[in-house]
């Protein structure tokens, strides 16, 4: 298999990942060209990288994506609560290398993992953990903690009493889980306690084969004592583990509220101190109790402030060393004054390509945008080319599906992606397409007169060309957006109108996941980590599938995408391509540009090389150093 840079999941954050397109800037990891360094403060040798030295000093992170504070990632948590959560944990039975592959995580586990190949298709992992594994308040991590994880985060009183809308993720993998989440048993049969430091977890047949080989098989524990009271317990039994009755709503909610806003213990290189909610910041300590990561590392800055930093001061909280890290910066204006200091001798930079992409989002449930005509529409009005250039200053090039230029199948059909429909900027294309999707009438049912909004009859009633966009402030992605489409004249002169609505990037994200206040559409950014999984986020009907779109062809592509034998490239690219061609009919989202990401830091800060856009900063965070 090809050495690949995708993702599970999406992360939500500002600028482009999930994030709100440009303001809090940031966006999410793509697949990396080598980091590049020019200065001197990346000039260590890779002996004195490989040095383990004891927790000392403090670093402070800007990431220009606003947090909440909600640090766990099963309700709203975004992208920079994500790499606060992350650096908080590390016990999982397996683990993604710097090369991107998957290996049983030997740091956590006893022994190797037996697996079963069952007769029904699914494959069972028998895990024996570490007698020495430690949460950071010095109790034991147990096998028990990993069973819980699967029967709460796939529970339907987490999912939908609680509403931890995300919990599922995690956990989809598991056989049984479809039934258990529903509610139809109270079973999980995936699931086995099998003593103190042993269980099995068993994945579903229908996800096998899986391109991405035994990166179903990870599960990680959960802190059981802080989520839930005391009288709650887990119950093995034949038919796999179970909470007893003592697991509802009513008494859990308290204790899930709580952690869920401050963890009580972690398992990672760091462990959550505190959430300055008028600085938007997150305060890590080192964990003196982490067993490692898959080589053994563990954190040598004992203090780690995670920081939002608005879009509109970070190169100058770079600069005065308010930050010591700026994280992603994607404007092009950023990027050049961010080279400047490098030029002056004062700071370093890495810069490595995206895996993801800057987008336009619609609901594809509510008003105009429920047709793809509309969609269309709206992509021949933007001129991306021009757009792309102006935002990223060169930094970045379009992209016409959901792929980012940094992944191997982008570069392999290179042929294919460049037959993709452009949607190359033309008023009289906008207006064709309206008018083969209804759009032919004007407010009063007649026959449209070449002014004014178009309208279309809709069950019975007259629909008009109005697109509510819900974007974010202090956004500069927006800003051009309000520019190059919004206020576009010709907008107006094909019978549309746009009306910008400027919220929270913390209340853009409550609308999009719950259809908040009809907003038609959005602008944020995904980015796509390893595997790329993508199969929840296309299913119609599905609880990710937050376009909420609901097309078959597009549901059961994404779903054969990883049903592919590990090592299989030439199936894997074949479905891949066919999935971007129905992505790229459709638009569900538009595509606006995949760009170069670019970190600044001064020159104190050691050990960034390896950051790219997988290999995270919450995995490259313990091979990091202050130099005072």
């Amino acid at each position: 298999m090809k050495k690949k840079l995708i993702a599970l999941g999406m992360t939500l954050c500002m600028g482009l990942s999930l994030v709100a397109c440009g303001s809090n800037g940031g966006d999410t990891p793509a697949e990396t060209t080598p980091a590049q360094t020019e200065t001197p403060a990346q000039t260590e040798t890779p002996a004195a990288e490989d040095v383990q030295r004891e927790p000392a000093g403090q670093i402070i992170i800007g990431d220009s994506n606003e947090t909440s504070g909600d640090i766990t990632p099963y309700w709203t948590n975004n992208s920079s609560d994500y790499n606060a959560y992350k650096m908080i944990s590390g016990a999982d039975t397996v683990a993604m290398t710097a090369d991107e592959e998957y290996i049983f995580n030997m740091n956590v586990l006893a022994e190797e993992p037996q697996e079963t190949e069952n007769e029904d298709g699914s494959k069972t992992y028998t895990y024996t953990i570490k007698d020495d594994l430690l949460w950071s308040n010095g109790e034991p991590i147990t096998a028990e903690q990993y069973v819980f994880t699967a029967l709460f985060l796939g529970s339907k009183v987490v999912s939908t009493d609680l509403k931890a809308t995300n919990a599922i993720y995690d956990v989809q993998y598991i056989d049984g889980i479809d039934e258990y989440m529903a509610g139809k048993t109270d079973t999980l049969k995936g699931i086995h306690l099998l003593g103190d430091k042993q269980f099995s977890l068993t994945v579903r047949a229908d996800k096998l084969p899986f391109y991405y080989g035994k990166s179903l098989a990870t599960i990680y524990p959960m802190y059981m004592p802080g989520w839930v009271p005391e009288d709650v317990a887990i119950e093995e039994t034949e038919n796999g583990a179970k909470f007893n009755d003592k697991f509802t709503a009513k008494n859990i909610k308290d204790t899930v509220e709580a952690e869920r806003w401050n963890p009580t213990a972690s398992h990672g290189a760091y462990m959550f101190e505190s959430y300055d909610k008028s600085a938007y910041s997150y305060t890590l300590k080192a964990n003196p109790n982490y067993v490692g990561n898959y080589e053994g590392r563990t954190a040598q800055i004992e203090t780690v402030i995670l920081k939002y930093t608005p879009q509109d001061t970070m190169m100058d909280e770079i600069k005065t060393g308010s930050v010591d890290l700026l994280l992603q910066a994607v404007d092009g204006k950023e990027i050049n004054a961010g080279l400047d200091m490098v030029e002056a001798g004062t700071h370093g930079y890495i810069s490595y390509s995206r895996n993801g992409y800057g987008q336009l989002i619609f609901k594809c449930n509510l008003g105009p945008t429920q047709f793809v005509e509309v969609r269309q529409a709206i992509a021949y009005l933007l001129d991306r080319n021009e757009f792309t250039k102006t935002f990223t200053g060169g930094h970045g090039s379009v992209v016409n599906g959901q792929y980012g230029n940094s992944q191997w199948m982008t570069q392999d059909a290179a042929d294919e992606i460049a037959a993709l429909n452009a949607y190359n900027y033309s008023k009289d294309e906008a207006i064709k397409v309206l008018e083969a999707g209804g759009w032919t009438l004007g407010k009063d049912g007649k026959p449209y007169s070449g002014s004014g909004l178009r309208y279309k009859e809709v069950d019975g009633k007259l629909m008009p060309l109005s697109i509510k966009w819900c974007s974010s402030e202090n956004n500069s992605v927006s800003d051009l957006l309000v520019t190059m489409l919004e206020k576009n004249p010709d907008v107006e002169a094909v019978g549309m109108e746009i009306n910008q609505n400027v919220v929270t990037f913390n209340e853009l994200l409550a609308a999009y996941y719950n259809d908040k206040d009809d907003y038609n559409m959005f602008n944020m950014a995904e980015g796509f980590s390893v595997p790329f999984d993508i199969a929840e986020q296309w299913a119609v009907g599905g609880g990710y599938n937050y376009n909420r779109i609901d097309d078959e062809q597009l549901q059961n592509l994404a779903s054969d995408l990883n049903k592919i034998e590990e090592g299989d490239d030439e199936t894997y690219l074949a479905t891949w391509v066919k999935f971007q061609q129905r992505f790229n009919e459709l638009l569900p989202n538009i595509p606006l540009y995949s760009n170069e990401y670019h970190d600044f830091f001064l020159n104190k800060v050691k050990g960034v090389e390896g950051k790219n856009d997988i290999w995270d900063i919450s995995k490259q965070i313990v091979y990091m150093w202050i130099e005072e």
